[in-house]
C-alpha cells in the first residue's frame, strides 16, 4: 500500500514539475516583450495606428502577450507558492514583496504594472487587471474571488472603445470581503473595508466599513491597528 502511495505521488510530483518547466522555458521566450513594453515610455509606444497599419506586428503583438496570458493562468494552478511566485517575481515582473501570499487560481493581467506590499495576503480565485496599475500597500486582505479593474468599455464611445480613468490603490491594513469589485480610478483608504459582494464605484475613505451595490458607508473601523501579516500560508500546496 505504502509503495503504491509512493507511486502515485511520484507522478504527481513530477507532473507538476515538468509543467512548471515548459512554464519557464515559455516565459523566458516572451519576458523580453514584457521588459520592452515595461521599459518603453508612451510617446514610444506604438500607436493603435500603426499596429493596424501592419498586420504582422499585430499578430506579433497578439501572439506575445497572449504567451503572457498563458503563463498567467498556467501558474496560478501549480500547487506551489515557491514556484509561482519565482514566476511571477523573475517572468512575469510582478513588483511583489517576499512576504507576500498570492493563493490558488489568482489571475494578473499586466502583472508588470502591479505593486504589493509585505504582508497582504491575496485569496483564492482573485483576477487583478494591473493595466492600467494596481498599488496595494501593506498587510492588505483579499478575500477569495476579488475582482480589480482598471480599464472597461465606454458603452457611450461609437467604436465600444476603452476608457481611461486612472490606476487603484489600496492602503495598509484594507480589507476586500469575498466576491466583492473594485472598479477603475477607485481608491480604497488605509484600515478600510469593503463588505463581501460589494461594487465600488467611488474612493472610500480610511477606517470606514463599505457595502452594498453600489457600494456606500455602512460603518466604521478602529483606527487602532497594529496587526502585521508574516506572509505565511496556512496552505503550502495551495
Amino acid at each position: 500500500m505504502m509503495i503504491f502511495l509512493y507511486v502515485v505521488a511520484g507522478y504527481f510530483v513530477c507532473k507538476w514539475l515538468l509543467r512548471s518547466l515548459c512554464l519557464l522555458c515559455v516565459g523566458l521566450l516572451c519576458r523580453c516583450a514584457v521588459r520592452r513594453h515595461k521599459r518603453l515610455p508612451k510617446s514610444q509606444q506604438p500607436s493603435s495606428n500603426e499596429v493596424r497599419d501592419s498586420h504582422m506586428r499585430q499578430s506579433v503583438v497578439r501572439y506575445l502577450f497572449g504567451m503572457v496570458r498563458l503563463v498567467v493562468y498556467q501558474t496560478a494552478r501549480i500547487p506551489s507558492h515557491h514556484i509561482r511566485n519565482l514566476i511571477y517575481r523573475h517572468i512575469l515582473c510582478l513588483q511583489m514583496d517576499a512576504e507576500t501570499t498570492v493563493y490558488y487560481g489568482t489571475e494578473f493581467r499586466a502583472p508588470w504594472k502591479i505593486r504589493i506590499g509585505a504582508g497582504t495576503i491575496i485569496g483564492d480565485q482573485c483576477v487583478l487587471d494591473g493595466r492600467n496599475g494596481i498599488s496595494v500597500g501593506r498587510n492588505v486582505n483579499f478575500g477569495t474571488g476579488v475582482w480589480i479593474w482598471t480599464m472597461q468599455h465606454d458603452y457611450n464611445a461609437a467604436d465600444f472603445g476603452l476608457s481611461d480613468k486612472g490606476m487603484v490603490t489600496i492602503g495598509d491594513r484594507a480589507w476586500l470581503g469575498p466576491r466583492c469589485v473594485i472598479l477603475p480610478g477607485v481608491n480604497i483608504g488605509e484600515g478600510a473595508v469593503v463588505a463581501a459582494g460589494a461594487v465600488v464605484t467611488k474612493d472610500i475613505p480610511p477606517y470606514t466599513l463599505f457595502g452594498g451595490i453600489p457600494a456606500r458607508q455602512i460603518g466604521v473601523r478602529n483606527t487602532n491597528l497594529t496587526y502585521e501579516f508574516d506572509g505565511k500560508n496556512h496552505a503550502p500546496f495551495l
